[in-house]
């Protein structure tokens, strides 16, 4: 299987293992100071390499994803990517993420996404915030 949907004490573990890279230079992207903690709503392993969650601040669930291995992105696993996005778009409606504008592969993907689903696009010279829609613009 090539994603694995985490139970708490995973979530607990991979959480801690995370925090541990926040001082990496090649995490240098995401991670934000001003960022809130909170434990994810429902988390994953895709390939045994990305974290993914989706995590509820404010009343909005964010989704998140961290290449554990310091590794280059991985063509075969976007479908799966894909496949759980969808999924967890149809669970809950709307889904937020941000990322550093530096950050060329989250940044990339925000602008993939504005061409499939329905979105809000919010930027400034330093982020990217996006809320995708379960509407779809196109069929997939």
């Amino acid at each position: 299987m090539r994603i694995k949907k985490l139970n708490h004490n995973e979530i607990n573990e991979m959480e801690s293992k995370i925090n541990k890279l926040r001082n990496e230079e090649y995490y240098k992207y995401y991670f934000d100071e001003g960022e809130k903690i909170n434990y994810p709503d429902s988390a994953y392993l895709l390939d045994k390499k990305y974290y993914i969650d989706f995590t509820y601040y404010d009343n909005d669930c964010f989704f998140g994803i961290i290449n554990l291995n310091k590794s280059k992105y991985d063509k075969n696993s976007y479908y799966e990517l894909m496949k759980l996005f969808d999924k967890r778009l149809q669970h809950y409606k709307k889904i937020s993420m941000w990322c550093f504008i530096e950050n060329k592969t989250a940044y990339n993907f925000h602008k993939h996404l504005i061409k499939k689903y329905k979105t809000k696009h919010y930027k400034n010279e330093r982020y990217s915030v996006l809320e995708v829609y379960h509407e779809l613009k196109r069929e997939i």
